[in-house]
């Protein structure tokens, strides 16, 4: 597949999650596409019973090479498959009991035979046996039990809270990184001159969004200095990578990457990087009710845009950050969540009013974003819909 992939290094302005479909990690599972192979015995003597060969056929049969297995003969089972060549990327195609596609894409960690599936929503834990596992969340909610079949791939199931999701995977070869699912605070790329960093394919129909190991520039440069975002070249430093603010005329600065929020300094939020399993950039945090002037508030003519970063467990939740915004008012018409002034959030194509249990909708219910985007009213905050 890897030879209809087409490459792109993701840079640019990381956008506001009110947009974005969410990549629903419950969505994500995934039906086998390689087979053991079988034998069959040969045709029975007319002089035998049948499924038996006579002394005479048996004979000739060995002399010929031919297979002298009986009838009844069992498939061959599956090698065990070694537990580190498990991990890498793997293309996911599904359907879901609630109608729905899987994700198209997922990261799959070995730490000895205890494998990690990785997504930017979740993880789940648990360990190989032969070429069986079954793997759970923190939480203990839900579960992943999947085979491999081959070393190109296999079949899982995840089950879920009201959700049972089936899908085939595929292992991912990138057409121009290395080290594909690479950790982009770790490093650690096999090639001294490369970087991991997210990175973006279309494979098909879909986008591939993950991390990979991408060479470096000839003059990378440091934390939050200018730098040129432009596809395919790294001028950033290892462990940083160059993003637009979204500010007028900014050609990006170099951002540190992030997989948990306690990657990035105080004050600041590891904010998912599109639908990349374990790959964010830290940006300042602020709180979306704050007038102008507050700790926590924008400077003007940025508004504070709901979106995705990622806990102390690295795990989907909604958290908010400064974006230079058009200033649209609560019932506005919107195109993105930086068409919307701070407070509210484009919903529908609509400024809609940011809510919270000490923040009531003036009209109209708090509802929650939802798992992936974040926690439920109560634990987080919401829009007035």
């Amino acid at each position: 597949m890897t030879d209809r992939f087409s490459l792109t290094v993701l840079v640019g302005l990381l956008g506001a999650c009110g947009q974005a479909t969410p990549p629903a990690a419950a969505t994500d599972s995934a039906t086998v596409t390689d087979t053991a192979s079988t034998h069959t015995a040969p045709g029975a003597a007319d002089t035998g019973k049948v499924g038996e060969t006579t002394a005479t056929d048996a004979a000739t049969d060995s002399a010929a090479g031919k297979d002298t297995a009986t009838a009844d003969a069992k498939p061959d089972a599956p090698k065990p498959i070694a537990c580190a060549d498990r991990a890498g990327g793997y293309l996911v195609d599904g359907k879901c009991s609630s109608g729905g596609a899987s994700i198209p894409f997922a990261c799959m960690l070995a730490k000895g035979c205890e494998l990690t599936w990785q997504t930017d929503f979740r993880n789940w834990t648990g360990p190989l046996v032969g070429n069986d596992y079954t793997l759970v969340n923190a939480a203990k909610t839900d579960k992943i039990v999947g085979k491999f079949e081959s070393a190109a791939g296999g079949a899982y199931t995840y089950e879920g809270p009201g959700l049972t999701c089936n899908a085939t995977m595929e292992r991912f070869e990138s057409s121009f990184a290395t080290d594909v699912c690479c950790n982009v605070v770790a490093q650690g790329c096999a090639d001294a001159g490369s970087a991991c960093v997210p990175i973006q394919e279309s494979a098909g129909p879909a986008n591939i969004v993950t991390t990979g190991c991408v060479p470096l520039g000839d003059a990378p440069t440091t934390v939050d200095a200018p730098c040129n975002a432009t596809p395919g070249a790294l001028t950033c430093k290892a462990g940083l990578m160059c993003i637009k603010d979204g500010t007028k005329g900014d050609g990006g600065h170099c951002k540190k990457l992030c997989v948990a929020a306690g990657d990035c300094p105080a004050g600041q939020a590891c904010t998912i990087a599109s639908t990349a399993p374990k790959g964010g950039v830290c940006f300042p945090s602020c709180s979306p009710f704050d007038a102008v002037g507050a700790a926590a508030a924008c400077s003007v003519g940025q508004a504070c845009m709901p979106l995705a970063v990622s806990d102390a467990a690295a795990e989907r939740v909604m958290g908010a950050r400064c974006v230079p915004t058009e200033g649209g008012k609560a019932g506005d018409s919107c195109g993105a969540g930086a068409n919307c002034e701070n407070g509210a959030v484009c919903i529908a194509k609509l400024c809609a009013p940011l809510c919270d249990d000490a923040h009531p909708c003036k009209s109209g219910l708090c509802t929650g974003f939802g798992p992936p985007n974040g926690p439920d009213v109560g634990k987080g905050f919401g829009y007035c819909k």
